[in-house]
């Protein structure tokens, strides 16, 4: 496991671009290999809209429930397709950027555990400011942002609009010995 790697962490939000434009460039900027990685919710909080409940007959649980895990299979089956087209999509747009080494990772899962898991390798992880559930809501931060900072003992760089070189950083310091030791 290389401890140097840049991981960008991307959904299939509008802020995936920017996040390979940032990520191409502390990549370049710090010499490190880039990863991106796409978590693909295992529990998806909305259901297919379909509703099952006069699926009443002989056999109609069995037949109901190979139907629904036909169904599941499939969804899943489509969102891997979608990823795996949509990290290729960024690996290439990395790789225009400058980015010298660019590999990528599809996972299923939870993102806040998936990003423990991966910590230790980490030198420095990018992602947006909100993601693909929070782009129809009025919040400033999506609701992954704060679980990550909180869970991670990682520099993390969020995201907005617009790739700029950056020219300042702010540092959330807490007085922690860990805090002490980045600055």
């Amino acid at each position: 496991m290389n401890d140097n790697k840049v991981l960008a962490c991307v959904d299939q939000s509008r802020f995936a671009d920017y996040v390979a434009d940032y990520a191409a460039w502390a990549a370049r900027r710090m010499d490190a290999p880039l990863e991106f990685l796409h978590v693909i919710d295992r529990h998806p909080e909305k259901g297919s809209g379909d509703d099952h409940s006069g699926a009443i007959g002989i056999d109609a649980q069995e037949h109901l429930l190979s139907r629904l895990s036909a169904e599941d299979e499939a969804r899943a089956r489509n969102a891997r397709e979608q990823g795996r087209l949509f990290l290729n999509r960024l690996r290439e747009r990395a790789l225009a950027a400058g980015a010298a080494r660019v590999d990528v990772r599809q996972r299923h899962g939870e993102l806040e555990q998936t990003l423990t898991e991966q910590e230790n390798g980490v030198r420095l992880l990018i992602l947006g400011r909100r993601g693909e559930a929070a782009e129809r809501t009025q919040r400033d931060l999506g609701r992954n942002v704060e679980r990550v900072v909180r869970a991670l003992h990682k520099p993390i760089l969020t995201v907005t609009e617009g790739f700029t070189p950056p020219q300042r950083v702010m540092i959330a310091f807490d007085g922690g010995t860990v805090t002490q030791r980045g600055v």
